[in-house]
């Protein structure tokens, strides 16, 4: 089916809460808790054991934020906005520093996005976030900061299914970096900001991938890192993908 199409009339059960989306291929997957996305985004989460979840989101934060901001700095170089030549040493030991420890940076005030990972840095430590318009930190303390950082920094695309408006709902904007398009949709029925469900896009094959049981959908034999089933259906990507960046996050897993 075209890519989005459906997504609303295949949810309206009820027994799908999170949805994500992307466009640039048209994949979706969709997930009956924040965990079902989450691994289907890491390759063998497992949400059971809490500090062993925190540090497997840790480790994706730390090599997505790296990965990404590779992809940025030659996305940059291309454009004319970085010139390694003459880019101070501050600047370049930032970009591609281990983003396991902290920016040696507290002020950020060059036009290619700085990409890092937020635990280093208060609320969660004591070291002050770096400033500037062009700082995006990855947030892997819960599975909702995770997603929605990555919402954030312009890799999801993040909505929920509000019961009193039947629709989707943007609870967040897309900023201007460019990441690879991973957009998730978030829904909610009852109380609000009730996470009931989503759907996360495939950045691959043009698989549209969901975890939970949508009645009318092909189940797959396989099951994510939770032991979930899921089913896809086929989309056609559109043609206006962008091979440049459109895999500039890890691919998501079919474990």
């Amino acid at each position: 089916m075209p890519a989005g199409e459906g997504i609303t009339r295949h949810l309206q059960d009820g027994s799908v809460i999170l949805a994500a989306t992307n466009p640039s291929t048209g994949v979706t997957i969709l997930g009956t808790s924040n965990t079902d996305v989450v691994a289907a985004i890491i390759d063998g989460y497992d949400a059971t054991d809490t500090q062993e979840a925190f540090l497997q989101r840790l480790d994706f934060a730390v090599k997505t934020a790296a990965f990404q901001q590779g992809i940025l700095a030659v996305i940059s170089q291309e454009e004319g906005t970085l010139d390694i030549a003459t880019a101070g040493e501050d600047t370049l030991t930032a970009f591609f520093a281990d983003r396991s420890e902290p920016a040696k940076v507290t002020e950020w005030t060059s036009p290619v996005p700085l990409v890092h990972v937020a635990t280093h840095y208060e609320r969660y430590g004591e070291l002050p976030r770096p400033t500037g318009e062009n700082v995006h930190l990855l947030d892997p303390y819960t599975e909702v900061t995770l997603l929605l950082s990555l919402q954030e920094m312009g890799a999801l695309e993040v909505s929920f299914r509000d019961e009193d408006y039947g629709a989707f709902r943007p609870i967040a904007s897309i900023s201007s970096i460019r990441a690879a398009p991973l957009p998730v949709y978030w829904y909610r029925q009852g109380a609000p900001h009730m996470v009931v469900g989503a759907v996360v896009h495939l950045p691959r094959d043009g698989a549209a991938m969901r975890v939970g049981t949508v009645p009318g959908l092909p189940r797959l034999p396989r099951s994510t890192g939770t032991g979930r089933a899921l089913s896809a259906w086929r989309t056609s990507p559109p043609a206006t993908a962008s091979p440049g960046i459109r895999h500039a996050l890890p691919p998501l897993h079919r474990t």
